[in-house]
């Protein structure tokens, strides 16, 4: 899985969607769901932080984030629920 390059945590992503971050210390790596305005509870999983996706805000909002780098496909919208690194806004099938 090929991964952006990290961004300093003042910069947001474009993108709704679940981000892998390191946290504020700087010591450990883990995952976050960013909103479009916030980001929520930390997990130490993708599926942790998916588990905390509508949690109230997380109380650092500043952390370095890094995404997927993927190649956007010929697609249609629909429905489906945003993976790691999609945009719900860009909620989207192979079409």
């Amino acid at each position: 899985m090929k991964m952006t390059p990290w961004f300093e945590g003042t910069q947001k992503p474009v993108r709704i969607g679940l981000y892998q971050q390191i946290c504020g210390f700087g010591v450990s790596v883990g995952y976050q769901y960013w909103d479009g305005a916030a980001w929520h509870a930390w997990g130490a999983t993708r599926k942790e932080a998916l588990a905390e996706r509508d949690s109230t805000p997380a109380f650092t909002q500043k952390d370095k984030w890094r995404g997927l780098v993927k190649k956007t496909p010929n697609v249609k919208l629909t429905g489906a629920a945003p993976h790691f690194g999609a945009a719900s806004s860009d909620r989207r099938e192979r079409g």
